[in-house]
C-alpha cells in the first residue's frame, strides 16, 4: 500500500462509514471492511476506505484523466 493511501486511510478514520450500499457501517476509528465470501468481513486492502467515507472525511484528489473530469461536471 502506498503512502498516499495510508494517509487517506488515517483521515477517513475520523468519520464513520455510511450504511450499505455506500459503505460498511464502520464507526469512526475503525477501518472499512468488505465481505470475505465466507460470512465474515476483512479490511479493505486496495483502497483507503469506501468512497462515501472518504468524501465525508474531506479527502479530495485531482481527477486522474479527462474522463473523470467529464463525470464530475
Amino acid at each position: 500500500m502506498n503512502f498516499e493511501i495510508l494517509e487517506d486511510r488515517d483521515r477517513a478514520l475520523a468519520a464513520p462509514c455510511p450504511e450499505p450500499p455506500l459503505g460498511c457501517s464502520a464507526v469512526a476509528g475503525q477501518p472499512c471492511t468488505r465481505p470475505d465470501g465466507e460470512g465474515g468481513r476483512v479490511e479493505l486492502e486496495r483502497f483507503a476506505a469506501h468512497e462515501a467515507r472518504l468524501r465525508a472525511a474531506g479527502v479530495r484528489h485531482a481527477p486522474i484523466d479527462s474522463r473523470e473530469l467529464r463525470r464530475a461536471e
